[in-house]
């Protein structure tokens, strides 16, 4: 269940944006929450990492807010868990004291941000603002690729290689020379290949293909 801005409870939209704030002092807790959802956010909270893990972290995009010194699970067992899924939650580190190794740590465990208590509103809301500003783009991203990669996955291994040379600049009647077929059939291949990419013209068959090559997996991965 999540926190909106009038507090009510209810279910969110798989795309609305929700803060995880995770932190033993219940007062404090309160009072974060109370800051995120006059700013508009909605808010789940929790008293410690071991109730987010035994709840699940969720679908929805959004971000964490903790602190690193709580009893159970440590800080750095929830970032283990956040970074290997598919589209990692950034994660705001705001404690009450940390040395410098634990500042040292955080960041190198990719942490969005570190905060020491007590943080003023406008501090807060624009650290949560820049985290979902940088991972909803990022999770656009990331699905505009998945969805590239299941277009690309219906096309035939012809079809991938006509593309492919159409992609590097050959012309019709050079990829039927080289592929041993008459430049009707590389015709289409060729028009095959732009309907199932959804590709209008050529350079957005250019842009499709540079977006599969420059993800982490490429095409390789895409059968």
């Amino acid at each position: 269940m999540t926190l909106s801005k009038d507090g009510a409870s209810g279910h969110q939209d798989a795309e609305t944006p929700v803060i995880r704030v995770v932190d033993d002092d219940s007062a404090f807790r309160r009072a974060v929450c109370d800051q995120l959802m006059t700013a508009g956010h909605s808010v789940r909270d929790y008293g410690s990492i071991g109730e987010l893990l035994r709840q699940g972290i969720g679908d929805e995009p959004g971000c964490l807010i903790l602190d690193l010194h709580m009893p159970g699970p440590d800080w750095l067992d929830l970032q283990d868990v956040v970074t290997r899924s598919v589209e990692p939650l950034p994660v705001i580190v705001l404690t009450a004291k940390a040395s410098a190794h634990d500042t040292l740590r955080a960041m190198k465990a990719g942490a969005a941000d570190f905060f020491l208590k007590p943080v003023d509103q406008e501090t807060l809301v624009g650290a949560v603002t820049n985290a979902l500003t940088n991972h909803l783009s990022r999770r656009r991203m990331l699905q505009q690729v998945a969805a590239l990669k299941a277009r690309y996955a219906t096309l035939t291994p012809r079809e991938r290689q006509v593309a492919a040379m159409v992609v590097a600049g050959a012309f019709n009647k050079e990829i039927g020379a080289a592929l041993g077929t008459a430049e009707r059939t590389v015709k289409l291949h060729r028009a095959n290949a732009m309907e199932k990419m959804g590709a209008r013209s050529l350079p957005d068959l250019v842009r499709a293909f540079g977006e599969l090559d420059s993800s982490p997996s490429g095409r390789a991965a895409c059968g």
